[in-house]
């Protein structure tokens, strides 16, 4: 017989996952995820794709991806428009470095719900569908504890169908 699973057992506890405030620049984000990736890499860890953004109450309000970063910094003026080769020097202008000043909850991704840790793994799942997201917080006692994450939800569920 097949058992329910629980949020609880596959989520990320809050602590492990890189995180920051709400006010952090996105170069402050990038000098913090370069720090954490290195030591995440020197002692062996997980190493986590997305930045979890916390409110001034420790409220989990967003996340941030890599991909959300880089865009972040790109100028406003598309290099693709330009009909040269573009260059390691066209990037990396005075223009992204202003750019990368802004906050990065301005270019985070909203939290739309979170799952409760007693909550099934079904739900979480149904939620990120609904909510169209690849990460959900994990709340117990309303303060966020965890997170649960697309891909550790299709691994428990491939186990079940694939073996």
């Amino acid at each position: 017989m097949i058992r329910e699973i629980k949020v609880k057992e596959i989520m990320v506890p809050v602590s492990d996952y890189p995180h920051i405030p709400y006010w952090f620049t996105i170069k402050q984000t990038m000098a913090m995820l370069y720090k954490y990736y290195e030591e995440a890499k020197e002692k062996g860890l997980a190493i986590y794709r997305t930045v979890l953004v916390f409110d001034e109450k420790y409220q989990f309000i967003g996340i941030l991806t890599f991909k959300d970063i880089l865009k972040g910094v790109e100028p406003k003026i598309s290099l693709l428009e330009k009909e040269e080769a573009i260059t390691w020097k066209d990037i990396f202008t005075e223009a992204c470095k202003k750019e990368a000043e802004k906050p990065a909850s301005e270019i985070m991704i909203s939290v739309k719900t979170a799952v409760s840790t007693n909550d099934s793994i079904i739900k979480a799942l149904h939620d990120m569908f609904k909510y169209n997201v690849d990460v959900l917080g994990v709340l117990e006692d309303n303060k966020v504890v965890g997170i649960v994450r697309m891909h550790d939800l299709f691994h428990v569920i491939s186990k079940y169908i694939a073996f």
